[in-house]
């Protein structure tokens, strides 16, 4: 499809079942979900206080930018859901940030 949405990722009328006890013209794993981006970041500073003790601030971002990504549509021809997809491929966005003292 041009400008697949969540509802409809694939046109369902370009498969049909095929007859019993035959094989089909589809290709094995045609069907596959499609392309993930992520991008992880992580900074860190050390603020030292003597020579053998410092303290450690840290900030990471796991899926920085948080791109989108859609999950594999559901495959079953014939299902009322056929070419839908229910649900995302990785989490949103999440930052955590740490202290760490070494001493």
């Amino acid at each position: 499809m041009a400008s697949p949405t969540r509802e409809q990722f694939l046109n369902p009328a370009s498969f049909v079942d095929p007859p019993a006890f035959t094989f089909g013209t589809e290709g094995r794993n045609n069907l596959r979900s499609p392309h993930v981006d992520n991008f992880d970041l992580s900074l860190f500073r050390e603020f030292p206080f003597t020579e053998s003790k410092r303290l450690e601030f840290r900030v990471d971002g796991f899926n920085t930018f948080n791109w989108h990504a859609l999950n594999v549509p559901d495959s079953t021809v014939g299902d009322p859901y056929f070419g839908a997809v229910f649900s995302t491929a990785q989490t949103e966005r999440q930052v955590q940030f740490a202290l760490k003292l070494y001493w």
